[in-house]
Parts: C-alpha cells; sequence; structure tokens
C-alpha cells in the first residue's frame, strides 16, 4: 500500500552524525485503502530500489476521540543511515514533487 504522507519533519543533531524523520500521514487517506480492511498497520516502511528503512516507532493522534492522524519516526543513530535516507529523500522529492521549507 502506497500512502503520500502530507508532512515530513527533520532534525539533526549538531555535529551531524545522527536525526530524526517524522512522517505525518492523514487516517482518512489510510482508511480509504481496501487494504487497511483485512490488515493491520504495525510499521512503516520506505523503500526504492536501493534503499529500505522500516521502523515500528508509530503513534496515532486522535481528535475528539476519532483517529485523525498517524505518525511514522524514524530514528538515525549514526551518519551512515542518515546519508541513505538524505539520498532517499532527494529521490522521493524528484518523483513527488516534494517542497522542503526550513523553520
Amino acid at each position: 500500500m502506497k500512502i503520500t504522507p502530507i508532512q515530513i519533519r527533520l532534525t539533526r543533531s549538531r555535529d551531524n552524525t545522527t536525526g530524526t524523520a517524522v512522517f505525518k500521514f492523514d487516517i482518512k487517506d489510510i482508511i480509504k485503502s481496501s487494504w487497511l480492511k483485512t490488515n493491520q498497520i504495525n510499521s512503516l516502511i520506505l523503500n526504492n530500489n536501493n534503499f529500505q528503512l522500516q521502523t515500528k516507532n508509530l503513534k496515532v493522534i486522535f481528535v475528539n476521540g476519532k483517529p485523525k492522524f498517524l505518525y511514522g519516526i524514524f530514528i538515525f543513530k549514526n551518519f551512515l543511515m542518515w546519508n541513505k535516507f538524505s539520498k532517499f529523500m532527494q529521490k522521493y522529492k524528484k518523483n513527488n514533487t516534494l517542497i522542503f521549507k526550513f523553520q
């Protein structure tokens, strides 16, 4: 199942060796999928030809008692993983018209 995130937040340590990526999804996009009727979500996988990254660090945000957002959180504990993720995101950016904003 392929669902497009509505937001991706990146943080990096001061020495550039570690970092995090938080992917935010609208639950409505996930619920519309017929795949969810027979399966449960237990991980988020980023995948292309050269790279696969998986996290089970998921969080659901509820608003007025109903699920609203799903967050998938990746933690990069070394420069090599951060670098591979950065290359993945550059390719993702090209294929999905992703725009980076700095705050």
